[in-house]
């Protein structure tokens, strides 16, 4: 995993000339460009967070693995929509469609704005996000003692962020539900922390500044990320999609969504072999209970259940419902 987007040369030929013959659409989303995205995204989250999903335990552990989850719902998301936008450059403005070296062309300029652009941006806000919901978190653990919070701007704000610089409230507040940064792309503010008796800002204050914010800013900005467990909210323009498709965004673009505990001990990888090679180390590491409860619950499927977990492989190749539903008996 690393702060920079993934997908090479040949990765996007292949891509684009599935776009351009129609054997991928916004239907059929290549795990591959599904994962690059996730594993960028995800970078970020880690890195604002501070650490990866195995280096935090209960209500930390708990709001990392949100995030981490939305992260995966946003990259399928914007799957999709990259998918259906490049998808419609193979028409020109006469609506005649145009030849394969010129949507190539197109295509490969779209998709850099899509995932250099537009994808550094979201990794910043992955950053700044993950950042203040981990803040949140501190925030929530010490309110008995530093009760009160104040919005803090950053170097020159901007016209929704300086009307906020220096609100204070109680930690419980509403306002700290909409307010609470990141309140825009790109947006470095933050919050502070004091004792009982700070001075508060009065209520018809409070009220005009909100009012005049909450106007300015986008709808996907007013959430707190702490509180919700999101990076990006469901106002987000990517998930928004025609009625048509609303189950299958339900379904999550048909992407998987890989478990926390596949996460912690297997790396993601696209090379099927090499997960197996990973899942053996990992069983392999296991106590020799743990490995015989493993073989018992899943009647020796494992591999079948990594395989469908982790991409989107088929289930019926002989497993049972009893296999499936005994691994919930699993203790690892």
């Amino acid at each position: 995993m690393a702060d920079k987007f993934k997908y090479n040369d040949e990765q996007l030929s292949t891509l684009l000339d599935g776009i351009y013959s129609g054997k991928i659409t916004e239907y059929d989303i290549p795990q591959n460009l599904y994962f690059a995205i996730a594993d960028y995204l995800k970078s970020g989250v880690y890195h604002g967070f501070g650490g990866s999903l195995s280096e935090f335990s209960g209500k930390d552990f708990e709001l990392l693995n949100e995030l981490r989850e939305n992260i995966y719902m946003f990259s399928s998301a914007k799957s999709y929509q990259q998918i259906k936008d490049i998808g419609s450059l193979m028409l020109d403005e006469n609506g005649d469609r145009v030849s394969n070296s010129e949507f190539n062309r197109l295509g490969a300029e779209r998709f850099d704005t899509w995932n250099e652009s537009w994808g550094r941006t979201e990794y910043n806000t992955a950053v700044a996000q993950a950042t203040m919901a981990g803040k949140w978190n501190e925030i929530q653990s010490n309110k008995d003692l530093l009760p009160i919070l104040s919005y803090s701007t950053i170097g020159d704000a901007c016209d929704i962020c300086a009307p906020l610089d220096g609100l204070t409230d109680p930690v419980d507040d509403p306002v700290w539900s909409e307010v609470y940064p990141t309140n825009h792309f790109n947006c470095e503010c933050t919050v502070s922390q004091h004792e009982e008796g700070t001075e508060l800002t009065p209520d018809d204050e409070k009220e005009q500044i909100y009012d005049q914010v909450t106007k300015e800013m986008d709808d996907c900005f007013r959430m707190n990320p702490g509180k919700d467990g999101y990076v990006f909210s469901p106002e987000h323009p990517y998930f928004q999609v025609e009625p048509k498709d609303r189950e299958f965004a339900k379904e999550n673009f048909g992407m998987p969504i890989p478990s926390a505990s596949t996460e912690m001990n297997i790396d993601h990888t696209d090379n099927i072999d090499v997960a197996h090679d990973n899942q053996d180390r990992w069983i392999k590491g296991l106590t020799e209970d743990d490995q015989i409860r493993i073989q018992k619950y899943t009647k020796g499927y494992d591999k079948i259940i990594n395989d469908y977990l982790r991409f989107g492989k088929s289930l019926d190749r002989g497993l049972t419902d009893e296999s499936i539903s005994g691994l919930s008996g699993i203790r690892i």
